[in-house]
């Protein structure tokens, strides 16, 4: 069925892309206001790490009716950091 295939995709390339291109080149935004974009997807992610234990290496887009989504990808314990 259309709409409905997950299609998982690396978050960070798309956010990469947004924040150092996009927003600056064809929204014409101040680099100001970047860097509020910036802090806020930082400020995001730190907030999913306490809140939920979730790291920015867990997280990836997924494509679901039609709409892009964030998702939590579970790590197995051998690829997260130990103390």
């Amino acid at each position: 069925m259309a709409g409905t295939k997950r299609n998982n995709c690396n978050f960070w390339p798309l956010a990469h892309k947004f924040l150092g291109s996009y927003l600056s080149n064809v929204r014409n935004l101040s680099p100001n206001t970047v860097d509020a974009y910036k802090q806020s997807l930082k400020d995001f992610i730190d907030y999913l790490e306490q809140r939920f234990g979730l790291y920015y290496t867990q997280i990836s887009i997924r494509q679901h009716h039609g709409r892009r989504c964030l998702e939590h990808t579970p790590e197995t314990s051998t690829s997260q950091n130990k103390n």
